[in-house]
């Protein structure tokens, strides 16, 4: 009886363990195995432009940048993701292809073609559910992929560039919550220049107001 409650006390102790390395470690690992895992949060739009995982998109590019919680190494850098708005259940796919610095992590900044196609641009800020699909998804569409920047020999930094451009600064909007009827009106979102390089003159943009 001893040795049986001796070696109890020992699994439990490995268990413990076990669950601690689970709950601490690699948590971009995780996120490559994530199809399963739905998250909800704030979607943003921002100009494309050279993105964190080294390729130059465009406006019309249906790409997304994620929280750089999550983004972490580049690990999830060309998988795809589904996006839904819960307002309307229109859904998306993008391609992860930059880091959102200023997100939080369950956020996530689309490109305005990729934003247009489940929401009103002008709203500024919608809520949305997202999860990746497997790393080996390949979409049933054609999807013309960006070109990558060429590298002359030399390596592309993953380091978002700080963009020149100026901040754009998205108006208040009325955006139902989550699971609810209710509406939450959401104060001025400022979109930073760190996540933004914007391709078009500022006025361009439908529903920017430059700073």
């Amino acid at each position: 009886m001893v040795h049986f409650a001796a070696a109890l006390i020992a699994g439990s102790a490995l268990l413990l363990q076990n669950v601690a390395a689970l709950a601490i470690g690699a948590p971009f690992e995780v996120e490559k195995r994530a199809s399963l895992i739905t998250h909800t949060g704030i979607s943003y739009w921002g100009h494309a432009g050279l993105g964190a995982c080294g390729f130059v998109n465009k406006d019309s590019d249906h790409i997304v940048g994620i929280s750089s919680l999550v983004f972490g190494t580049g690990g999830n850098c060309n998988q795809w993701m589904e996006v839904t708005n819960v307002a309307n259940g229109k859904t998306v796919l993008v391609q992860t292809r930059d880091s959102c610095e200023d997100c939080g992590r369950d956020d996530i900044l689309l490109s305005p073609s990729a934003f247009a196609a489940i929401g009103d641009i002008n709203l500024g800020v919608l809520n949305v559910q997202w999860h990746f699909k497997a790393k080996d998804f390949t979409p049933s569409t054609s999807v013309v992929p960006s070109t990558p920047v060429p590298t002359s020999g030399t390596v592309i930094s993953t380091s978002r560039p700080v963009s020149s451009a100026p901040i754009t600064v998205l108006p208040p909007s009325s955006v139902p919550r989550p699971g609810s009827s209710s509406t939450a009106v959401l104060p001025p979102t400022i979109v930073p220049s760190s996540v933004i390089v914007s391709s078009v003159a500022p006025s361009a943009a439908p529903s920017s107001v430059s700073a």
